[in-house]
């Protein structure tokens, strides 16, 4: 059966792949992978997504040698084997990074490359590591398996290697071995040394292995035991004292251990083996006994506990890491299984699993754990056969099956949709010994899947209407008013021949009616050029001739515009003069456009009496020009609504305040268009500032 291709998850990001905790996982976050063999991430197949996003799961030492290159992929474990000459072996090769050892791990990498499983065994690899040594090769053991990564036409892409290094345990346990052999030898050619003690006069003897033993000139002696005792270490010289007291007045023989000072300061282990003798009253009269350095048995010994102790932690070691690992396997979100050959029967399943498979619902308690709940082709009601179960396979026929989507029904009735991938656990000789299944229920992600697309699908289609809408629109205002020139010019033209005479004399009467009829004429025509204006600026067909331009002429060549219409409405008009160095960037023509659009609303919304005022600056590498007026004012929560198309400040204003509403929609159009920005502030009934912002020009 043909494996099931997943393309959508080609594009799945690194963040994606790589997403959770770990040193190696933000490491191959910010990899640059596509100077590698591999490529980038997002054309790397499913096979290799899957065991990589494995390996960097995995607690114990894991590593990938990917494509003929042998490219390095390895988990936070991994790292912590290596030393620092090999920390930035991410990505590269394997073969030509770790070069020293290349001969000890190359013919297992070659034959799980010729696609055999190579079974865990200890190997020996001479590697560099500073370990106070200079960065000596040294050699290190590990117990490693090698397992062939099949991709997803069932050929093999990589190697999958896990290692344990037991390189402490096995020094361990040879310096445990040569402890014991040394403490044999000991034991054997231990030369004891004799000596003895009379009670009554205090004289002893000691012979030559005796005294050496204890650091003392062979011979007869005054005190014995004083002699002794000064060579003793001072630690042990009361402790020593009383024990023998106690051993004399008892009676029979005893053992005593001590430490000893030579001459040279060195410190040495003595065990004295001693017997009281008595006289035929029962009086203890003599001490005879033996001396025995047990220095090497004693450093031996703290040798092989120090050892006992690594071993230990070995072990421990080793069981943390198998805890962690069932920690890890169980908090998987992915279902795990692994499944013996051929039978299929389930050994070993994650929470997960029970989870996907609805086997922790009540219906599945009295279900056969080792039983396959039945499992549809997609979208359709045609049941897998037996053979065709991606377990199977992967039991059978040795397949690789990478992401196929099944439909189950669960024991509880419900129907879940999931991606399974299986692969045969082999032997190292080829042989199947299992399989191992991936479950990932995506029932829901391919439900989002297909309202994304709906919603992508129903907001290209709402944006392709608002633009046609739109440019319907445009289109329409230009044609409308390119036609309602050409009559509105005529009419003009007529009104201007007839009030020259040309026609037969005019009465006065009708020289006043033909100036409305001119007057109309030409705020009409305005009103259009205002909706052509709009037009081009919505439809991007306005062009900028930007320039350093003087702010004094821009504003002055404004005010000559608007001097006659603030003295018929009675207004004050104060120009403050900028400066003559001030320039600004801007359009010369779109400038004064703006300005003269500024000033006409400032005279058109202001009372008789009031005032209108024209102010610039210059700091921060801009320009401000700001006209304020003293009249009606903008509400607050019109300040932004008066730069929309068609919108005035005060729709009760529209009769008495002529206009299309478009003359502040495009003064900002026009400002941005050159770069800066046209804002307002304003306090109803006290006046509004309209302040336009531009560069500053030149060396202005």
């Amino acid at each position: 059966m043909s494996k099931v291709e997943r393309p959508e998850l080609a594009d799945e990001p690194e963040s994606v792949l790589f997403a959770g905790p770990g040193e190696m996982r933000a490491r191959c976050r910010a990899f640059d992978w596509a100077s590698t063999p591999l490529g980038a991430v997002a054309r790397w197949p499913q096979s290799l997504r899957t065991a990589v996003s494995l390996v960097l799961a995995s607690g114990f030492p894991s590593v990938l040698h990917v494509g003929p290159e042998a490219t390095f992929v390895y988990n936070d474990a991994w790292a912590e084997l290596l030393d620092s000459a090999h920390r930035d072996a991410l990505g590269h090769s394997s073969l030509e990074t770790f070069a020293e050892s290349r001969g000890a791990f190359e013919p297992y990498l070659r034959r799980a490359l010729a696609g055999e499983t190579v079974e865990p065994s200890e190997v020996t690899f001479p590697i560099a590591r500073e370990d106070g040594s200079g960065g000596a090769v040294g050699t290190r053991w590990f117990t490693v398996s090698y397992a062939p990564l099949r991709d997803e036409r069932g050929l093999v892409s990589g190697v999958v290697v896990t290692a344990v290094e037991t390189t402490a345990a096995r020094r361990a346990t040879a310096a445990l071995i040569e402890g014991e052999t040394r403490l044999r030898l000991a034991v054997d050619v231990a030369e004891l040394g004799t000596w003895e003690w009379d009670l009554v006069t205090g004289r002893g003897q000691i012979d030559q292995r005796g005294a050496r033993i204890v650091g003392l000139a062979p011979g007869p002696l005054d005190d014995v035991m004083r002699a002794q005792l000064e060579c003793i270490h001072p630690d042990d010289v009361g402790p020593l004292q009383a024990r023998i007291a106690a051993c004399i007045e008892r009676g029979g023989a005893f053992d005593l251990e001590y430490r000893v000072i030579y001459p040279d300061r060195s410190v040495h282990h003595v065990a004295s083996q001693a017997r009281v003798l008595t006289d035929s009253a029962g009086t203890p009269v003599k001490l005879v006994g033996t001396n025995r350095d047990i220095t090497t048995e004693r450093v031996a010994s703290a040798e092989r506990e120090q050892l006992l102790t690594a071993s230990e932690m070995e072990r421990a070691a080793a069981d943390l890491a198998r805890r962690r690992l069932e920690t890890v396997l169980e908090h998987l979100p992915v279902g795990v299984t692994l499944a013996e050959a051929p039978s299929g029967r389930l050994l070993v399943s994650n929470s997960a699993v029970r989870r996907i498979w609805g086997l922790d619902t009540p219906a599945a308690r009295v279900a056969d754990y080792n039983t396959l709940y039945v499992g549809f082709r997609p979208g359709t009601e045609r049941q897998y056969a037996n053979d065709e179960w991606p377990l199977a396979r992967a039991l059978t026929h040795g397949e690789i099956v990478t992401d196929e989507v099944i439909d189950i029904v669960r024991p509880d009735g419900t129907r879940r949709r999931l991606s399974i991938s299986a692969a045969p656990v082999r032997d190292a000789r080829g042989g199947t010994l299992g399989g191992v299944v991936l479950s990932i229920d995506v029932t829901e992600r391919e439900r989002l899947l297909a309202e994304t697309e709906a919603a992508r699908g129903a907001a290209e289609a709402a944006r392709a209407e608002a633009e046609a809408a739109s440019r319907a629109k445009s289109e329409f205002l230009a044609v409308m008013s390119h036609e309602l020139r050409t009559p509105l010019n005529a009419i003009g033209g007529y009104a201007e021949l007839m009030e020259m005479g040309i026609r037969g004399p005019v009465t006065v009467q009708q020289q006043e009616d033909l100036a409305r009829i001119q007057t109309s004429q030409r705020h009409l025509l305005g009103l259009i050029n205002e909706v052509l204006n709009y037009t081009k600026l919505e439809t991007g067909m306005v062009r900028y001739a930007m320039s350093d331009v003087r702010a004094r002429d821009a504003v002055a060549e404004a005010e000559g515009l608007i001097v006659p219409q603030a003295r018929a409405r009675g207004l004050g008009l104060a120009i403050v003069p900028c400066a003559d160095t001030i320039l600004v960037r801007a359009d010369p023509e779109k400038l004064r456009q703006v300005l003269v659009n500024l000033l006409s609303n400032a005279v058109k919304f202001t009372d008789a009496g009031g005032r209108v005022e024209v102010l610039c600056e210059s700091r921060d590498d801009v320009v401000r020009i700001h006209v304020s007026d003293t009249g009606i004012g903008i509400p607050p929560d019109r300040c932004e609504a008066i730069f929309e198309p068609f919108v005035q400040v005060r729709s009760d204003l529209t009769r008495t305040a002529e206009g299309t509403g478009l003359g502040l929609a495009i003064s900002r159009d026009l400002a941005r268009g050159m770069g800066g920005e046209l804002t307002v502030e304003s306090t109803l009934a006290s006046g509004s500032t309209f302040t336009l912002t531009l560069a500053r020009g030149g060396a202005g």
